[in-house]
């Protein structure tokens, strides 16, 4: 049997690697469509041309540089510059929060799209929470079909799921830190801290989403791939432009773009640290490759690091020369 655990163990650990491995190369894609932002309606025009007229890939290079030598820095001053990424992001959250519900309830400006309080409008009928309909759509964005009824309550509600569920991906990264911790002789700090992690992500996100659906409806044609960027798509962006704010827009997609590049950083660290555990282990291959993986310079497993670097050089793939098709399909897979 601990033959079996330890090989069971060993793939698990694996598995764990890449997945984060590749969703840091997923948000280095991310930064990079944070920067290609694009928005274009009947009423308002906003881009940023220094990332419409810079290819993807210096993007995603400079930021894989960046990331990589900021998971350099010794632990104590990495983990000083992930308390204040972390709390600007948690301000960022709260200021979304009451953004959204000071555009659903307050009169509208002048120059909104809309002449009266939103209200509940987007959870009336024919919206609602359990939508009746759900499209089937071909990979370019046409109908196929609608799905009604029973089964299309449950499509929308499954598809929903699925893309909530990777947006929690990462609330154990307190654990993945714990043997870096000052706290770790105090194994009820690290429980109180891992209580109040998870506590405060779900408590935030779930109020940043549910104050967010009052503001923007769902079958709004830039939700529905009519977007010209990606931060188009956001049901933020669009709630703050429909709200007559459109400068607001651009201080929101900045705070993606560093939320991409934070997150990377994040998914860096736990990846190298975790490839680190598995050659502390004797669990990455022959020994002359292991012996290497467990040396560190100044607290830091260089060597984890730059093996993680090297594998994030999936955001640069793409069948029709897009970065991040593939990163994405990766990133699904390794992730279900």
């Amino acid at each position: 049997m601990v033959p079996k655990l330890g090989k069971r163990q060993h793939l698990n650990g694996g598995y764990f690697r890449f997945a984060y491995a590749v969703l840091a190369a997923d948000q280095l894609v991310a930064a990079t469509n944070s920067v290609k932002f694009h928005y274009e309606d009947e009423h308002t025009l906003l881009s940023w041309k220094v990332g419409e007229n810079v290819h993807a890939a210096v993007w995603i290079t400079l930021v894989l540089v960046v990331v990589t030598i900021v998971n350099m820095f010794p632990v104590k001053v990495f983990g000083q510059l992930e308390y204040i990424f972390g709390s600007i992001k948690l301000a960022f959250i709260s200021f979304l929060i009451l953004m959204s519900v000071l555009i659903d309830t307050m009169k509208p400006r002048a120059n909104a799209y809309y002449n009266k309080p939103l209200g509940t409008k987007y959870w009336d009928a024919p919206y609602g929470f359990f939508n009746r309909q759900f499209p089937i759509k071909d990979e370019n964005g046409n109908l196929q079909r609608m799905m009604t009824g029973s089964m299309g309550s449950f499509l929308g509600m499954w598809t929903t799921l699925i893309n909530v569920i990777f947006s929690y991906v990462g609330m154990d990264i307190v654990a993945a830190t714990a043997a870096e911790s000052k706290a770790l002789a105090d194994s009820e700090a690290m429980k109180m801290a891992s209580r109040k992690v998870s506590l405060r992500i779900i408590t935030t996100y779930a109020l940043t989403v549910l104050t967010a659906s009052f503001t923007v409806p769902m079958d709004h044609r830039f939700l529905n791939g009519e977007a010209q960027s990606v931060g188009a798509q956001s049901i933020f962006i669009i709630a703050v432009v429909e709200a007559g704010m459109p400068a607001m827009a651009h201080f929101y997609n900045a705070m993606y773009l560093f939320s991409a590049f934070t997150c990377a950083i994040n998914s860096m660290y736990v990846a190298s640290r975790v490839l680190h555990t598995l050659a502390l282990r004797d669990q990455t291959g022959p020994e002359w490759i292991t012996k290497r993986l467990r040396l560190c310079h100044a607290g830091v497993p260089v060597r984890t690091v730059l093996v993680t670097a090297a594998l994030m050089l999936v955001a640069y793939m793409g069948p029709t020369g897009a970065p991040g098709l593939v990163c994405k399909l990766k990133h699904q897979l390794s992730t279900e």
